[in-house]
C-alpha cells in the first residue's frame, strides 16, 4: 500500500518543467530526476525487461509446443476411437451371426431397393394420371 501511495505521489508531484524521458536513465535514491516519467527501482526494471525479452518468448514457445502436442494427442484419440468403433461393429456382427440373428430389415439393401422402385413407380403413375386428366 505504501509503495502504491509513493508511486501515486511521484506521478502527481512531477514538476511542471520536467520533460518526458526519451531514453531510460538510471538514477540513485535521492538524486533529482533529469526528466519526467515513471520511476521504478532498477531491480524491477531489470525483471520487467527479462520478462519481456526472455520469459514471454519462452512462454510463447512453450504454448506452441504444448498446442502441437495436444493436437497430436487429439488425433491419436480420434484414431483409437475409430478403431474401437470398428471393432465394436465387427463384434456386433459376429455376435448376431453366432446367435443366428440377421440384421434388421431396415439395414438390408434389398428393402431399400424395393422401396425405391415402388416410390418411383408410384410417382410415375401419378404423373401419368395427371397428364391423362389434362
Amino acid at each position: 500500500m505504501r509503495a502504491a501511495l509513493t508511486a501515486a505521489l511521484l506521478l502527481v508531484a512531477v514538476p511542471a518543467w520536467a520533460q518526458p524521458c526519451r531514453t531510460a536513465q538510471g538514477i540513485s535514491a535521492g538524486q533529482p530526476a533529469p526528466c519526467g516519467g515513471l520511476l521504478v527501482p532498477q531491480a524491477d526494471a531489470v525483471q520487467a525487461l527479462r520478462c519481456l525479452r526472455v520469459d514471454l518468448p519462452g512462454c510463447r514457445a512453450d504454448v506452441i509446443r504444448h498446442q502441437t502436442m495436444l493436437e497430436a494427442s487429439a488425433a491419436q484419440v480420434r484414431r483409437e476411437r475409430q478403431l474401437c468403433d470398428d471393432t465394436l461393429e465387427q463384434c456386433e456382427r459376429t455376435a448376431r451371426r453366432a446367435a443366428g440373428i440377421s440384421r434388421p430389415l431396415a439395414e438390408h439393401p434389398a428393402v431399400w431397393l424395393v422401396f425405391g422402385l415402388a416410390a418411383g413407380a408410384a410417382g410415375a403413375y401419378a404423373v401419368m394420371r395427371i397428364r391423362a386428366s389434362e
